[in-house]
């Protein structure tokens, strides 16, 4: 019996042995593998897109997916569960479409699980922006009117289990006492103006549509209290702002400015307040925010000096500008709308930051500035750690501004003869030079600073030739083969209008290649251009730099071009002088 016993034991553990191992000895539980291929670091997916998750598989016949944000370590999104993989294939995609309950960040992974294989992505995707679009209909931040404001909620929001939810919230129902609640139901959140206690309390919840699309509550306290979800504001008040000025104070530099306030009765409470300094380009300013809240009561018509408590950060070496702005979203009504700011220029040298009373900088449009670097930000050119460096060292030696020089070099792209050749762009609008670390950096950034023009006007500005460029020319024309591209010639003929004349000669002639008769050029708009790079809005968008000396346009094809352009059409420039112009980033 216990001989049957044994048999019996041996036989099933080799059952056991073929169904784990297999029958050459290879473990079933080896040939199980999950593989993510996407995403799997640096991809970008916009709210309310779908997200494609594209993984390899090999012995499981289902899986489950979860979403996994980094900024949260019990966190997870349960994408799908037991997701049935196709039979007979060794590789599959999940499409999920992301949900608006999503909190957008730069931090999430795939997690995929299949019995005992798993994989998470390698590296870090983004989710970008929601799904929902943010509505507010009282406009804004208007602390004085009772609103509404509709779409996701700002994260984090409050959570239900593990996940953090951006929709189905609905606060203020009651708007004289805060209140909140979720309804599975709603489709958003829905945030209206409330009072924290009409009764009790001067603090107001203002909602309002922040910058990235979010409906977003702000508590501040309203100075003579709160009801109906609306500050209570007299009939008529003002706040006037002057006398802007800077004080040194036991090694620091604060601001200090006078505050006159016109009302029926004392004001005390919450004065919102913004802060800015033209941070290393004109016009781009960084805003600190903050708000008045331990001043003295503000009495009618009487002078109210008012401190910042903000101390300069470190400025580079050079002329800034330094303004503060007084209820900056417009959130009270006054009778005078427009003596809320006040500005000043000072200057920071070696010996600290000094108020100087000589205006004479000419300072940019702000609005050009502002599109500029909307345009940057757009390129979505993520530096290298080399071009960090260059830059961070550029600034740490930079010198006081020289403007007339900045003015000067305008539209140049300069040589760093003392250095080893590094190439730097002077944009016209922010006053700043920006490193090109190479001919594809240069083709890629160089587009931001792009002025539409077209084609029509285009002709009108000649065509430059650098004889050191080195270019194909496969009919020996005259013309590379990449402007007869831009041109519209054909590469192939030397004579594309058949007039009896090569291309080339025709263009360096000031003729149309193209056509009998001469090129139509306009002077007076080639030096208005000058410096300028021009893209072709009625074409492809064909990129062509503006000489600052001669005039003429010259074609920026691609990165290998650009590289000449930066070589053969470049200007040298020492150290010294380099760092008299204020240093800009494409971060």
């Amino acid at each position: 019996m216990q001989k049957k016993l044994l048999l019996i034991v041996a036989a099933l553990a080799f059952v056991i042995s073929i169904y784990n191992f297999g029958l050459y000895g290879v473990s079933r539980a080896a040939t199980s593998s999950l593989i993510i291929i996407s995403p799997n670091g640096g991809e970008s997916y916009p709210g309310g897109s779908k997200l494609p998750i594209h993984f390899k598989y090999s012995g499981t016949e289902r899986v489950t997916i979860d979403l996994i944000p980094n900024n949260c370590g019990v966190c997870s999104y349960r994408l799908v569960s037991n997701y049935i993989l196709p039979v007979g294939e060794t590789e599959t995609t999940f499409e999920w479409p992301i949900d608006v309950n999503v909190i957008p960040g730069n931090s999430y992974k795939i997690f995929i699980s299949g019995g005992i294989a798993q994989d998470y992505s390698d590296n870090y995707f983004s989710i970008v922006g929601s799904a929902l679009t943010c509505r507010d209909d009282d406009g804004g931040k208007k602390y004085d009117q009772p609103g509404t404001t509709r779409g996701a909620l700002d994260g984090p929001a409050p959570a239900q289990g593990n996940v953090f939810l951006k929709a189905g919230w609905i606060y203020g129902e009651n708007r004289n006492k805060y209140s909140s609640r979720f309804d599975a139901s709603l489709g958003e959140s829905i945030y209206n103006d409330q009072c924290v206690d009409s009764g009790t309390s001067q603090d107001l919840y203002e909602a309002y549509c922040s910058p990235s699309g979010f409906v977003t509550p702000r508590r501040i306290i309203c100075p003579f209290g709160c009801k109906d979800g609306a500050c209570i504001i007299p009939s008529s008040i003002d706040f006037a702002v002057s006398n802007l000025r800077v004080v040194k104070e036991a090694g620091s530099t604060t601001a200090f400015f006078d505050l006159i306030y016109t009302g029926t009765q004392s004001y005390k409470g919450e004065l919102p307040i913004t802060w800015f300094i033209d941070n290393e380009s004109w016009g781009n300013f960084t805003a600190e925010p903050g708000r008045i809240f331990d001043h003295d009561p503000l009495m009618p018509g009487k002078i109210t000096v008012i401190n910042s408590y903000y101390t300069f950060p470190t400025l580079s070496y050079g002329r800034h500008y330094v303004k503060v702005v007084i209820d900056p979203d417009d959130g009270f009504r006054e009778t005078n709308e427009s003596n809320n700011q006040s500005v000043i220029l000072v200057e920071s040298t070696s010996q600290g930051i000094n108020q100087v009373s000589d205006t004479s900088t000419t300072r940019p449009n702000s609005t050009e500035v502002q599109q500029i670097i909307e345009r940057i930000r757009k390129l979505e050119y993520k530096i290298s750690q080399l071009e960090q460096k260059v830059v961070e060292t550029e600034r740490a030696l930079a010198k006081a501004i020289d403007t007339a020089l900045t003015n000067r070099l305008k539209g140049r792209i300069l040589l760093q003869v003392e250095e080893n050749g590094e190439a730097w762009y002077v944009d016209e609008v922010t006053d700043q030079k920006f490193y090109l670390k190479d001919g594809n950096t240069a083709y890629q950034a160089l587009k931001a600073f792009g002025l539409g023009i077209t084609s029509k006007d285009l002709e009108k500005i000649p065509v430059g030739f650098e004889d050191r460029f080195e270019d194909v020319d496969t009919d020996s024309d005259g013309l590379s083969d990449k402007i007869e591209e831009a041109l519209g010639t054909d590469p192939n003929n030397p004579d594309s209008d058949g007039d009896g004349f090569k291309d080339g000669e025709e263009v360096r002639g000031g003729f149309n290649p193209l056509d009998l008769g001469r090129s139509a050029n306009d002077t007076s708009l080639a030096n208005r251009l000058k410096g300028k790079i021009l893209l072709q809005i009625d074409s492809r968008g064909e990129a062509w730099y503006i000489h600052p000396e001669n005039g003429k346009r010259y074609y920026m094809k691609d990165g290998p071009a650009a590289y000449q352009i930066m070589r053969f059409l470049s200007l040298g420039i020492t150290n010294n002088d380099l760092r008299k112009i204020d240093v800009g980033s494409f971060e």
